[in-house]
């Protein structure tokens, strides 16, 4: 494929009107699964709504540790709207249905570029994802995530390092534990691109984050503080074997249990054998994100649902 048409996201061999095919039923199923879900499959999808609606009369909490930057600024359209709080949760859930079908695009797209001779099985199977669907008709930080990564993998297709290494560098103010995948991502950019200068775009909103919330807070280490309140946070008197104290006891393969609930068996069968069969730096991603949250489960606040590794779908898309 030449590079005009790559950008373009569309060439003259045939699969452009396949994945516009696969994007248009993918469209169809997201809006048959909008419509036809009334309510919201989690209250945190509620309350987030409620703190979008705010935002913009209370813009902390456009950086709230716990509704996180990603969670909201993404739906500030919503809170231009004259709408009480149930339309605009219906306009929140819309977003994310959109935002998910705009990662099944970015998918198909990277996979075009990167050469696959049906990369409209890319858009399928990211949106064929049982919890991308689930989470489209919800509002979390996590359909976000996901459409953050599935653009980075195709600005990493394209070659675009710089816009490539910006999304990467947003994605922790979506879910701050994946911070830790600065370190492969240093160590990439470092020693294989020899580029360290980009280091201080990866770093640069994940700091100015934390620094905006040390002077909010007037506490410098706000995120340990904000851990240890996470920790002892029990609502409702919620039975804490649920997910809190079983989280204590070691677990370290609890999201290898519920994965093929997560992307469904088959994706996540194939992805893994290509994974393997391949070692690359998505493979080490992949390690490293089940491995963060296998680690933190029950601790500072991590309850465990099965939609915080939601956003490796892109991967195995």
């Amino acid at each position: 494929m030449d590079v005009e048409t790559g950008k373009l996201g569309l060439d003259r061999k045939g699969w452009g009107l396949p994945l516009l095919g696969a994007l248009a039923v993918l469209s169809l199923l997201y809006l048959w699964f909008h419509f036809s879900s009334d309510r919201p499959w989690d209250k945190d999808s509620l309350v987030r709504s409620m703190y979008i609606q705010r935002a913009l009369a209370r813009p902390k909490l456009m950086v709230d540790p716990w509704a996180r930057p990603l969670g909201v600024i993404p739906y500030l359209p919503v809170a231009f709207l004259p709408a009480g709080v149930k339309e605009g949760f219906e306009a929140s859930r819309f977003l994310s249905m959109v935002y998910s079908l705009l990662a099944c695009l970015f998918a198909g797209l990277a996979a075009a570029r990167l050469g696959f001779s049906r990369p409209w099985i890319a858009a399928w199977a990211l949106g064929c994802t049982p919890l991308l669907l689930q989470n489209s008709a919800g509002v979390t930080p996590e359909t976000v995530f996901v459409t953050l990564f599935a653009l980075a993998l195709w600005l990493h297709a394209l070659g675009w390092i710089r816009a490539e290494v910006l999304c990467f560098a947003l994605l922790p103010l979506a879910r701050f534990e994946n911070v830790v995948l600065f370190v492969p991502l240093a160590w990439y950019l470092v020693f294989r691109l020899r580029r360290p200068k980009l280091l201080v775009l990866l770093g640069a909103p994940t700091l100015a984050w934390y620094l905006i919330l040390a002077w909010l807070r007037a506490d410098f280490l706000w995120i340990v503080t904000y851990g240890r309140d996470m920790a002892s946070w029990n609502p409702s008197g919620l039975d804490r074997s649920l997910h809190w104290v079983r989280g204590n006891l070691v677990d370290p393969l609890h999201y290898f249990y519920i994965a093929p609930a997560v992307f469904g068996l088959p994706v996540l069968f194939l992805s893994l054998v290509g994974l393997a069969r391949k070692w690359n730096l998505f493979t080490v991603f992949f390690l490293v994100m089940v491995g963060i949250h296998c680690l933190l489960k029950g601790r500072a606040g991590h309850a465990g649902y099965p939609r915080y590794i939601l956003p490796l779908a892109p991967l195995l898309g």
